[in-house]
């Protein structure tokens, strides 16, 4: 299961959690073993005698129980992970001096506040207790994009480290692993609430030179302080405001550097976890009521923090939680989605495909099965789906079922909304109409959804070819001159969530003409466009050049071919990851000259000969990348000029979608671009 922390507390194996004591423990490929799991926490529930409302959260306490054989500099740092994870979800708040005590309260009463936020403000509680404890004024975050940057470096020395199981790994992995979640996380709950901060380009010289830094890397933390500190000069010296204005950082060194240069600032200490009981409610004296929170928000934040969690009771399996998952998706992360195992399935964490184009991205669990031979120790596992003339089940939430393929209706013209034979209708028309029909669900004549559409509204006849094309596809159903929604229309907003667009062109393969394409192409290997309307002709009758290509264009949009030159090339075969990685370096040996080729060359023979999408190449690439799939080989980032794309490839949800051409001069590697290749095949 896939879930919300809100979906998840309504589900029974949260519900029904048992009273007394709980054991949560946490699994990390970057330095555990596969299969280990570390004890974090005991979780005491207390169950009360009368029944209450549903909505309603059991009382718990809790206490640290971090292996006492742990070595002090790790349990140091579990200690310290933890407790940070405590006191972003409320349960624990930092120590306040007096003086601090009054300048808060002080400005609980003011009617605007903004907050500069420090790099570590931002994942580490403070920012969170702030925002929750200053609730009078209205409050505004103002972070920077250094801190944006070292969100991304941070990143990429994680991904570095995934599947690498070193014990040396464990304190740059969770601190990592903080920083990045955490940050994010707050950043998108508060997205109506903060500006990021540029910075003047002058100021760029404290940047700490690229490359690994300084001689002296204590001097490049001091660049790194003064760039902010300036920063923070420009800001201020810019910004008319009656709103008071507060630097937050628990950098003690650098709050004296602020006050000596007279930046109002506040140092607040992170909050630390003794090894006393902690309760799920807390008083506090300065928002003046009681705060805490329930038990699956600190579960939500520990998964993010440590990436797999499991929660037993008496040594049964209760449930794992996991925020890593195949192909998860940027609204999953900015939903805050984990992967979720209950007590009834088979206790692993999940394979991890694929490599998402957000920060977090982190395949960082054990596969339920390796790959054999010279690359198991990569732990490399195919990232897409067979090709969907070859359906392969795959595991997906809710339905457990792979790619389906039906007949197309053996009369298209029956109950037809349109009479056209080959209706001429573009994808973003028909899944803004899908959108209509799945959220209304209720029986629609074609009037009502088009008046139903915000914005852009299509005339009565463009509105029915579209609406033709999804009663083939079995997306509606057409009874009695109503729309009503059709067996696929769950399953298409399923796969545009999930990212999967094998899953649609397997519903697409309904529609007669985008199936003698997609056959056409796979038989061939490629075809020119001036040969799709005597194709189409020949099997339907005759039909119209511009519908002919408007169907053609279903293809590179669904991932399944892309447009090379004059022609149109078969991309819908999906390659093992041994496959794809000897093609790659096949590729790389005969494009490359003095031990250099551009990504360009490289990805463009791979996608022929392997008869893959740039799509699907572009998202199985990244991940054998990250996981070190190709040790002989460097890929460094740098800057580059305007991209050069390919077709539009569709992205987002079905109420949210968009076109997103994929570059063929860079690999994306953590936000960095790819343009060149260097190094042997050896």
């Amino acid at each position: 299961m896939y879930l919300s922390a809100a979906e998840f507390r309504a589900k029974r194996c949260y519900k029904e959690l048992p009273a007394g004591e709980l054991s949560v423990e946490y699994h990390d490929s970057t330095h555990h073993a596969a299969g280990r799991f570390e004890p974090l926490l005991s979780v005491d529930i207390k169950r009360p005698n009368i029944q209450l409302d549903e909505d309603s959260e059991a009382f718990y306490s809790l206490q640290r129980t971090i292996s006492v054989g742990t070595k002090d500099a790790d349990a140091s740092i579990l200690s310290d992970t933890l407790s940070l994870s405590l006191a972003r979800v409320g349960l624990i708040a930092p120590t306040l001096s007096e003086e601090l005590y009054q300048e808060i309260d002080s400005l609980n009463s003011e009617s605007g506040v903004i907050l500069i936020a420090d790099t570590n403000s931002l994942y580490n509680g403070t920012i969170h207790w702030l925002i929750d404890t200053l609730r009078r004024p209205v409050v505004w975050l103002l972070p920077f994009v250094m801190s944006l940057t070292q969100i991304q470096q941070r990143d990429a020395g994680l991904k570095s480290m995934v599947g690498k199981r070193k014990e040396t790994n464990l304190a740059q992995a969770l601190r990592s692993r903080a920083l990045v979640n955490a940050s994010l996380g707050l950043l998108e709950r508060n997205k109506g609430k903060y500006q990021v901060l540029e910075l003047d380009p002058s100021l760029l010289r404290y940047m700490r030179p690229s490359g690994k830094g300084t001689v002296d890397h204590d001097q490049g933390d001091v660049l790194e302080d003064r760039l902010f500190v300036e920063g923070i000069h420009a800001v201020l010296r810019s910004t008319r405001t009656r709103a008071s204005q507060r630097v937050v950082t628990s950098d003690i060194l650098l709050a004296r550097i602020l006050r000596t240069e007279g930046v109002p600032t506040l140092y607040i200490p992170p909050p630390r976890l003794d090894a006393q009981k902690v309760s799920c409610l807390r008083y506090d004296p300065l928002v003046k009521d009681f705060r805490g929170a329930p038990l699956a928000d600190l579960i939500w934040d520990l998964a993010h923090a440590f990436s797999t969690i499991r929660v037993t009771s008496e040594g049964a399996h209760q449930f794992t939680a996991s925020a890593y998952w195949p192909n998860k998706m940027p609204h999953d992360w900015h939903l805050e989605k984990l992967y979720i195992q209950e007590s009834n399935e088979t206790i692993a964490v999940p394979i991890v495909e694929g490599v998402q184009a957000t920060p977090t991205s982190d395949p960082g669990l054990e596969p339920l099965s390796a790959t054999k031979g010279p690359l198991a120790q990569q732990d490399l596992v195919p990232a897409l789906p067979r090709p969907i003339d070859r359906p392969e089940t795959l595991e997906r939430p809710h339905m457990g079922e792979g790619v389906e393929v039906l007949p197309a209706p053996q009369n298209p013209q029956e109950i037809a909304i349109s009479s056209a034979q080959l209706p001429q209708a573009s994808v973003p028309q028909i899944l803004r109409l899908s959108a209509v029909v799945y959220d209304l669900n209720k029986p629609l004549a074609v009037s009502e959804v088009i008046r139903n559409l915000v914005d852009d509204r299509p005339t009565d006849g463009v509105a029915r070819r579209a609406l033709e094309v999804m009663r083939r596809t079995e997306l509606i159903r057409y009874e009695g001159g109503l729309i009503y929604a059709g067996s696929s229309l769950r399953r298409l907003k399923h796969y545009l969530d999930i990212g999967d667009l094998d899953g649609i062109s397997g519903i697409f393969k309904r529609f007669l003409p985008y199936e003698i394409i997609l056959d056409a192409l796979v038989e061939r290997g490629s075809m020119l466009r001036t040969e799709v309307e005597p194709l189409l002709s020949d099997r339907l009758g005759v039909v119209g050049k511009e519908s002919s290509l408007r169907v053609l264009r279903y293809h590179s949009c669904l991932g399944q071919a892309w447009t090379f030159g004059d022609s149109i090339r078969d991309g819908s075969q999906r390659l093992s990851d041994r496959q794809a990685i000897s093609m790659f370096l096949e590729v790389f040996s005969e494009s490359c000259k003095d031990g250099l080729a551009s990504v360009l060359d490289v990805l463009t023979q791979f996608c022929i000969r392997g008869r893959v999408s740039p799509w699907a190449a572009q998202r199985q690439l990244k991940r054998i990348i990250s996981e070190g799939g190709f040790p002989s080989l460097i890929f460094q980032p740098a800057a580059g000029a305007r991209p050069v794309v390919s077709d539009p490839v569709l992205s987002g949800t079905l109420e949210s979608f968009e076109l997103t051409p994929i570059p063929m001069d860079r690999i994306l590697i953590g936000d960095r671009p790819i343009f060149t290749i260097s190094g042997t095949t050896q």
